[in-house]
């Protein structure tokens, strides 16, 4: 699933950064991308301070964000839970847990 590929992924900030570019192409992507999220590309600050965290507190908060209309809002907050529920049972049979 792209969700959990882009949880697993270290940094997300240069690609979120291409938001401050001066070339519009690159800005809409980023857009299309928050957009996507049901975000806005005026909380590019908020998000970004949010993934430099991790990716997965990216995506988390991404959630809480969400702006999109309830079933996909719903779907996408079930695939998040999914992501962190399958994180903590790795974990937990994991020797740390």
């Amino acid at each position: 699933e792209a969700l959990d590929a882009v949880a697993e992924l270290s940094d997300v900030s240069p690609f979120l950064r291409l938001a401050q570019s001066n070339f519009a192409s690159r800005r809409e992507i980023v857009q299309r991308w928050l957009e996507g999220f049901g975000a806005s590309i005026y909380e590019i600050d908020e998000v970004s301070m949010a993934f430099r965290q991790s990716s997965l507190c990216g995506l988390l908060d991404l959630g809480t964000r969400c702006t999109l209309e309830p079933s996909k809002a719903q779907d996408f907050r079930r695939s998040m839970f999914s992501i962190v529920r399958r994180r903590i049972d790795t974990w937990r049979a994991s020797v740390f847990g």
